[in-house]
């Protein structure tokens, strides 16, 4: 931004962080299970493998396109063996008319080496893209493994609110139990009416 702009006075340029781990952030709610859940995405998560696998793909393509910037050298070696003798005669060695045999062998090493001068930015610019690209796919990762523990934890809590539900109701059955009972007891002893009876069986069955 221009300095002459008043907008511009305490901006600064982005320095994105998405690859970056986000931290054990579950450790705040102090609850062992919960934390046994989030050690498990990272395990058995095959989503979380495939995009961490995506992730090295790519920074392997990183890494060969840096070595792009050095020379190369290369070395091959051969040996070869023949074995050679006059045409025609016997291969008995006591004939007068024997050909002779002979064992040649052959060896030769040969190098090459070659460099490419980055003369039009070709080699920095693919570096760079590579680069990009790598990082973005850590932060794929990153990001995945938060949206993963993020809805790990949300269905843990509310697993753990529908078990407060669910107790809560089971005391409220208890009661409305023990409500129907008195109830009943009131009405055997002539001091509460079988409307009253009817009544508190139809709340506990509610």
């Amino acid at each position: 931004v221009p300095p002459y702009f008043k907008e511009g006075s305490g901006w600064k340029i982005a320095q994105p962080a998405a690859h970056a781990p986000r931290g054990d952030w579950w450790s705040i709610f102090h609850d062992r299970e919960l934390s046994a859940i989030a050690r498990s995405v990272d395990v058995s998560n095959q989503s979380l493998k495939a995009a961490a696998a995506r992730a090295e793909a790519i920074a392997a393509l990183l890494t060969a396109a840096k070595m792009a910037f050095f020379p190369t050298a290369s070395v091959s070696g051969s040996a070869t063996r023949s074995k050679s003798g006059s045409q025609g005669g016997s291969t008995n060695a006591n004939s007068l008319n024997s050909r002779g045999q002979g064992v040649q062998d052959l060896r030769s090493v040969s190098g090459t080496s070659s460099w490419e001068i980055d003369l039009w930015g070709r080699l920095r610019h693919e570096a760079r893209a590579a680069t990009a690209d790598a990082q973005a796919a850590q932060g794929d990762v990153e990001s995945t493994r938060l949206s993963l523990l993020a809805q790990a934890a949300q269905t843990y809590f509310l697993l753990r609110a529908v078990d407060a539900q669910k107790h809560l109701l089971e005391n409220e059955v208890a009661n409305f139990q023990k409500s129907l009972e008195l109830t009943k007891n009131r009405e055997a002893q002539g001091i509460a009416s079988s409307a009253d009876v009817a009544q508190a069986a139809t709340q506990l069955a509610n």
